[in-house]
This record gives C-alpha cells, structure tokens and sequence, in this order.
C-alpha cells in the first residue's frame, strides 16, 4: 500500500518501522519465544538481506517498485499454497534468507516465515518471528546503507509512520484473541494482491 502512496517509503523506511513493531511485538510475547530457532533464522536472514541489498544497489527506484509488487504475489503464492515445511534448523536457515532477500527488497519478508510457522500457535508466531526478524531487519538496513539506499531521509519517513505503528500495536492488545481465529488473513490477502496488481497494471500500461 505504501509503494502507491509513495513509492521512497520502500524498502527503507518501512524496515525501519518493522524494526520497531518488531521490538514493542517481542516483548509482549516474550514468554512464548523458541530462542534456539532465532539463531537459525537470524544466520538467514542475513545472508538474505545482503544478497537482497546487492539487488537494491543496482537498480532504479521503478524497477525496485515493481519488483516489490511482484514478491508480493511471490508471498501470496506461498502463504496459500498449502505447503507443510517442518521447523529444523536447515529449514529455518533457507526460509529465512528468502525472508531476508524479501524484506531488503520489497520491505515484504513476512510470508516465507508464515508458511514455515503456519502451524504453530500465534504467540510462538509472534514472539519468536519478532526475535528473529529484530536481528534481521538491522541487518538489511545496514545492508542497504552499505549500497547507498539507507540514510537521513528515510529515517525521516520512517519518522512520519511510526506513530501510526504504535497506535496499531496498541490497539492489537484488544484485537489478538479475535484475530488470531483466522479473521485478518483473508483481509491482508485481498488487500496486498489488491495494491501489488494497481502497481504491476499501472507500470505496464
């Protein structure tokens, strides 16, 4: 949704903001944090991110917008595919560096994890992917900032956001039970396909 509102809020700015949800997420759910999985997923997330930031280096702000809308649907693929992948520390690693190559470029490394933990109850879900994706989301900030597409102005985007993210976390202390029934899924599905396919129609006609 950020890329059609303003496409420079992709991917640094809106890391930045994950970064902080990220935080305020971990130590709410804390008490359900796996943390022999964080390191797995951490070790993947940064290959990721680098890799992902070697793609963001070189290429326009254009391409970098339709690629973000095309791993959208890449996320969407995965999330309703079905797929059953069993948590292992091999399998975390090469989810987690598709995550990471995922949320350097489009900000989008969300679904690659959702599917490895579709199983697991929400607080797990929660908890121990916000210990991860902490760890991982420095990483791909720092990785964007090595090739030049991470500095001042997006931190002061990502300034712009971060109310708004507070006051949704707040607001998801009241919502978790009802959400966590299968409720939001069906919404963040048709919305993220909604805003990626304006994106990849409008670029190509």
């Amino acid at each position: 949704m950020l890329l059609l509102i303003f496409p420079p809020f992709v991917p640094g700015p809106t890391l930045l903001m994950a970064f902080v949800l990220t935080i305020v997420v971990f130590l709410r759910e804390r008490r359900e944090v796996v943390f022999s999985e964080i390191g797995w997923g951490v070790l993947g997330r940064v290959i990721g991110a680098f890799l992902g930031a070697m793609i963001v280096g070189v290429v326009t702000q254009e391409t970098l917008t339709v690629l973000a809308a095309s791993l959208v649907f890449v996320g969407l693929g995965l999330v309703l595919s079905g797929l059953s992948v069993p948590i292992s520390g091999r399998n975390v690693v090469a989810i987690a560096t598709l995550s990471g190559f995922m949320g350097t470029t489009s900000s989008i490394g969300g679904p690659p994890m959702a599917l490895l933990y579709s199983g697991q109850k929400g607080p797990k879900v929660r908890g121990t992917l916000s210990g991860i994706f902490i760890a991982g989301t420095l990483s791909a900030l720092f990785a964007l900032w090595t090739v030049g597409k991470f500095g001042w102005d997006e931190i002061v985007l990502a300034g712009l956001l971060i109310p708004s993210v507070l006051l949704g976390f707040w607001a998801s202390r009241y919502s978790t039970r009802l959400l966590d029934r299968g409720f939001v899924k069906p919404a963040i599905l048709m919305v993220s396909a909604s805003a990626a396919g304006v994106i990849l129609v409008r670029h190509f006609l």
